[in-house]
Parts: structure tokens; sequence; C-alpha cells
């Protein structure tokens, strides 16, 4: 019997409702929360398009030089910023901002849903001035907008989808590129600086997970997020510090918490105009314009590349810039608008006190989602590779940019009780180039509690089904002078799309005795901890039984004439594809194989492959793949540090392994796995379903001189993994 064997996937039906208007149905569940037939980038351009549209409109309608000069007088940050590369014009951030406030009137009720534009610039400008950007705007053009606006004027649609809306990029999604094409080049734009939406429940979840870790009753936690975007972080942060401190005045809460930074000037405006929300019932009772509330938040977050921060250092009470900035801040909580004053830091790297005097030695907790990008031609070798070790590890354009936003998480934080968290790829776990090795090293040094969670693609992804990705949550405490690294990690999370919730509520994590430099072990439970840390101290590993690895094509294999080659594909799912030459298969005259490349393993012996061929088809293979792997590839390195212990040595243990091999192999050889995609065919071979398997674990585990109830985790842990089943939240 012949089955196909390919990576699970699946085309969902994204198709906007009849008319192309978005659905108006409220459900329980948030809109910012990914599930099965709801993904969050499909739902945000729906309500995002038309205000990108309108922004459009209203920036083509109005002179530069206008726009200019109304962006300077009511919208720029009221100290001047460091900046960073102009990637928007005046005129688009000013019509960002009349469409901002329209959205923010219309989220809180302070608007009806058909408010003109106008209307919602005079409610935000609450009385500090007479007009506007809109009043430069042709009647025509402005009611224009206000069409695309009203269309999707649900105040709590646009509440649950704060900030995603704000978005100025567009739609450009795995999965909008699969359903219409032309948004390919917007997808290419966002991959390049690398853009991701962040679903309100990841972002919740490590909001949370951090505060309760640091909190203190008595002085609240400052908080900055390096590529804070349009918010998500600093709205989830908040939303946790109200409920930790539940009769604090909530704006209050943000002006002294909330801190963030982001190379797009318009996602700092929006961020501030986020927060502004989500603390407008604290400055409603102020009694305040909304726009100078909005300018004390847009104090706090700054346009600039965060890879030019260097740690802080203490500045005293009567710093010029401290003073300078919370005698503005004063004014702004006040109601007044200032003007603009400050001279700019020169260019360069900048120390954290320059941007924050208030913080001067660095906020208590770093948070966010750094861009996944690599850096490009136009970055600064010669600054990065002097001040972090992680880009000189591989200082090279094709660099990962995050391991840098990493780093600087243990550079920025304040010197006393602090932490971070982040959501990364999964590639901080596994990948074994040089630049990660250092990551790796430095996190090994850095003192504190170290927890790691990691989720698979498949079935459902952690950041939904638009963007595929594996991905990592690392949370880190340090709490006053701790100098101890402690190190907690989970399994490789599979699970399905209805159990989203019940997942994340359920993450716990297993304290690890291990050296993480060369890889952060992904397991659950005292058991296999134990079992890991047994498996690493025997120095006898397959690279010792077979010294030789190298690479075969299928074709190849199929060519080959002896007995002592394994070879193993190159990705896997549910299981490890392992076989020995499979020439006696014939598959027909005319297949053309695939040329992926497969794993080929010279052994000293056909009784050797038999051997290394049960011992890679056995479940503890299997774990300890998930254990170094990604969950998808295969690779030589995962292969090689099998442990192999003095098994061989053992004329017993040997035989039986010899014994088990070769009849698993003239057990499974007869049904080979057989896929045929574009004219190619692909080969392989599956142990699962063979009782054969257990004898081999069992002979594994007694010979490596495990406990002999890890039989039956192996089996617990492949079922799971198989069944993508989301265990209940509870410590193994």
């Amino acid at each position: 019997m012949s089955v196909v064997y390919v990576e699970p996937d699946r085309l969902l039906d994204l198709q906007m409702p009849s008319g192309g208007q978005p659905e108006r149905e409220h459900q329980t569940v948030s809109l910012a929360v990914p599930r099965k037939g709801h993904v969050l980038s499909t739902i945000a351009e729906q309500y995002g398009a038309p205000m990108r549209r309108a922004a459009t409109l209203l920036a083509d309608a109005v002179s530069p030089k206008a726009a200019d000069a109304v962006w300077h007088r009511l919208h720029a940050r009221r100290r001047v910023e460091p900046g960073a590369h102009q990637v928007r014009s005046p005129n688009d951030l000013a019509a960002w901002m009349a469409v901002g406030a329209w959205t923010a009137g219309v989220v809180t009720g302070r608007l009806r849903e058909n408010a003109t534009l106008g209307e919602a610039e005079s409610w935000f400008l609450g009385g500090l001035a007479q007009t506007g950007f809109v009043s430069l705007v042709p009647d025509s053009v402005r009611v224009e907008a206000e069409g695309l606006l009203h269309e999707i004027a649900d105040h709590k649609a646009l509440l649950d989808l704060l900030p995603y809306v704000l978005d100025p990029h567009g739609e450009g999604s795995r999965m909008s590129v699969m359903l219409r094409p032309e948004t390919a080049p917007t997808r290419a734009r966002k991959k390049a600086d690398g853009v991701f939406y962040t679903p309100a429940d990841v972002a919740g979840f490590m909001a949370e997970r951090i505060v309760r870790s640091l909190i203190d009753d008595a002085v609240p936690l400052t908080v900055f997020d390096p590529a804070c975007g349009s918010g998500v972080f600093l709205r989830a942060v908040l939303t946790e510090l109200k409920r930790r401190h539940p009769g604090a005045d909530a704006f209050d809460l943000a002006c002294s918490c909330l801190y963030g930074a982001d190379i797009d000037p318009w996602a700092v405006s929006a961020a501030a105009l986020v927060v502004l929300v989500d603390s407008f019932e604290s400055v409603e009772a102020r009694g305040i314009a909304p726009v100078a509330a909005w300018h004390a938040l847009r104090l706090n977050l700054v346009h600039m590349d965060t890879l030019r921060l260097d740690p802080g250092r203490a500045v005293p009470h009567d710093d010029p810039e401290r003073i300078a900035r919370l005698a503005c801040r004063a004014a702004l909580k006040a109601g007044t608008l200032p003007e603009v004053e400050g001279e700019p830091p020169p260019s360069g790297p900048v120390g954290f006190q320059a941007v924050f005097p208030e913080i001067a030695e660095g906020a208590h907790v770093i948070i966010g989602n750094p861009p996944y990008a690599s850096f490009g031609e136009a970055a600064d070798f010669l600054s990065l590779s002097k001040r972090f070790e992680t880009f000189q590890a591989a200082p090279k354009s094709t660099s990962d940019m995050y391991p840098l936003f990493v780093e600087q998480m243990t550079r920025l934080t304040a010197p006393d009780a602090h932490g971070g968290a982040m959501v990364l790829p999964l590639s901080l776990a596994c990948n074994t180039s040089r630049q990660f090795l250092a990551l790796r090293r430095l996190l090994s040094r850095t003192p504190g509690h170290w927890q790691f969670a990691f989720f698979d693609r498949e079935p459902h992804a952690l950041f939904g089904e638009d963007v595929k990705t594996r991905n990592a949550i690392a949370l880190w405490v340090r709490h006053g002078c701790e100098s101890d690294v402690r190190i907690s990690t989970g399994p490789l999370r599979k699970w399905r799309g209805g159990d989203r919730a019940r997942m994340l509520a359920g993450i716990n994590f297993t304290p690890i005795n291990a050296d993480i430099r060369l890889g952060i072990p992904k397991l659950e439970g005292a058991m296999q901890s134990e079992v890991l840390a047994h498996l690493v101290e025997l120095r006898y590993t397959l690279a010792h039984a077979a010294p030789h690895i190298g690479r075969a094509t299928l074709g190849q294999a199929m060519q080959e004439s002896n007995a002592k080659t394994v070879f193993v594909a190159a990705t896997a799912y549910n299981f490890l594809s392992v076989f020995l030459c499979p020439t006696s298969h014939s598959l027909g005259g005319e297949d053309l194989f695939t040329e992926n490349p497969l794993h080929a393993i010279a052994c000293p012996s056909p009784e050797a492959a038999l051997q290394i061929f049960a011992l890679l088809s056995s479940r503890l293979a299997f774990w300890w793949w998930h254990v170094h792997g990604d969950g998808f590839h295969v690779s030589k390195h995962v292969i090689e540090t099998m442990p192999v212990g003095g098994m061989l040595d053992c004329a017993e243990h040997a035989t039986e392994m010899t014994r088990l091999g070769a009849l698993l192999w003239n057990e499974i050889s007869v049904s080979p796995i057989v896929s045929r995609n574009r004219g190619k065919t692909s080969l392989g071979f599956s142990a699962v379903a063979s009782p054969l398997r257990s004898k081999i674990d069992a002979l594994l585990v007694r010979a490596l001189g495990l406990p002999s109830e890890f039989t039956h985790e192996l089996e617990r842990f492949c079922e799971d993994v198989t069944r993508a089943r989301t265990l209940p939240g509870t410590e193994r």
C-alpha cells in the first residue's frame, strides 16, 4: 500500500462575506485571537483596508508644506527625539492622525459611529487648537474618506482589533498571497522589515507571566518595548498593571510605566493612541484634551532604531533633560500643549539615559516581538560588532537581527530586580550557526531564571494560520543581586486551534541542568529531564559508531549496492523516515526521484547498519530529535549526537539490536510510503505501527541504564505528538 507523506497544511476558506463588507457578528472570543477559520490578519484587513484608503485620500489632498506645518504644530513629539530613517512623510503622518483620532473617538464611545472627520479632530484637539489637518482637505475628498470609515464603524470590532487596524503596511500574509497573489509585494516588504502581528492572547500571556514574577505593590514596574510597533505589548502590559493595581489611575500608570521605541514614526504615534484608548476614562476624569494626553504618552515612545541604544547610567536629579521632560509631561497632564523643544542626540550609539533620563539606568522589564529579519547591506557593521557579541560572532548582512534584541534585553534592564519576555523564532533553541552559539553562550552566563516555551507550526501555529512559524517564548527574571543561572524549559508543543486558550493557560516549565550553548532542550517533566541529564553524560555517540555521515539523493540510494548504509530523510513530522538500501522496490521505470538530500550513514558492517537502523527507528530516537531539533528538519548534528553509550560493545545487546533491526526492516520495507509531487517521487518508511518498536525501546532503555518506566513515557510522548494533544497544565 502506498500513501502520501507530506507535512500537514491546510488552505482555509478566507473569502470576505458577500458584498466585500466585514462581518459584524460580535463573538465572546476576541477578534484579536486566531482560531479555526479565523485568521487575524484577514479580519484586521477587512477593517484596516478602508482606514488605509481613507488615510491615503487625505494625505494626497494636502500640500506637503501645509501638512508639515500642521504636523509640527499639533502632533510632533514635544521633546525632540533621536529619530531614524524617515519612512513616512508629514502628509502620511498627519492623515493617519486624523483617521486615528476618529478611531479613538468611536472606540471610546465619545463619537458617534457616523461622526465626521471634522468632529473627530475637534474632539481630539479639545479646544487647544482651532484648526487642524482635516480643515485643509477639500470637502469632496473628506466626504469620500468618511464614507470608507463609516462602512467599518463598529466600535466593538475596532476595539478588539486595536492596534492591528492602525498598521499602514496593508495585507501581506502567507495566506493572503495564496488567495490573492497581488499581495505578494506587501508580504515581501513586511518580511524584510520583520513585521508580524502578535496575537493579543500571546502578548497577554507574556505580560501576565513577567509582571506577576516581578510585581511590587509599592513601586509599579517600568516596561520598555524595543520594537513596539503599534502597541500590542504596551496594551497587554497596561491591562495587567491595571489588574494588579485596581485602585490606580490608568493614565498615571501608563505615563509612569510604559516606554517603547520603533523605527517607524507612525508606529509610535499609533501606540500612543492605543494606550490612550485603554486609559481614556482616567483622561476624561481629568478634563484635559485627548491630544494633550496622547502627547504625554507619546513622550515615552521614541522614533529610533533600538540597536543604537547603549546601557544607561544614573543621572543627577537636576539633569537638565530629565527636568525638561518631567516638566513637559506635567504640563501635558495638566492639559496644555508646550512647544517642541530640545536638541537631538548626536548620530551613532546613544545611552539609554539620554533618551529616557527619568529611568536612566534602564526599565525593569523589556518585552516584545523583535523583527524577524536580516540586517542587509546598510547595517553599520563596525559599530554593531563592537557593541554586540551576537553580531561580532557573525558580522555580515545575512545575520539575523533578533539575537541583538535579545542581547538588548540583558543590556538595557535596570540593575535592580528586572526581567524580560520576548517571542522569537524557534532557531533560538536549535540553530547551531556561530551567531546562535554566541547568543546561547550569552544566555547561559546571564544570571536569573530563564524559561523557554516552544511552539510548532503544525497543526496550528502560535501566530495563527497566516504566519506559519515555529516559535519560542523566552521569559527572564532576575531578583536583586541574584548571581546564579537557572534554566527551565518545555516541550515542542503541537496543538490544535480549539485548544489555544487551554494550551497557553497550561504552560508550565521543567527545570533542567544542562549546557544550553549547543541548543536549548525541549522536554517536559522531571523524568525526561533526568533521562536527558543521564544521556548527555554518555560520551559514546552514533558519531563514534559510524564516523562518516554524508549526503545522498534518493536516486543514489536506490542504486546503492551494499548493505552498510543507513539513510535518514532530512525532514520529518510524526516519525523519522529511516531505511536501508531500497533497491528491491521498483516504483516504475518512469519515476523521476526527488533531489532532496538524505543523510547517508556509512556503517562499518551490515550488522552495524542494522543496529543503527533499529536505534534511529525507535521512539527514543524520535524523542531525542524532538528534544534537540525543530520538529521538522532532521539535522546531521541531531543524528551524530544520538547517545549509544556502551550498548554496542556488549555482545548480547548488539546481537539483539541486529536481530530486531533485521526483523523491522523486513517488515516495513514491503510498505514504502510514496509521494509524488510535480512529477518527482519521494520515498519513505515508517516503523510507527510496528510492535517491534516497543521491543527496541525496551532494549535501549535497559542497555543505556534508563529507568524502565521511561518506555511508557516514550509511548505517551509519541502519542501526544501524533495527536497534537494539549496536556492539562500540571507539572509532570
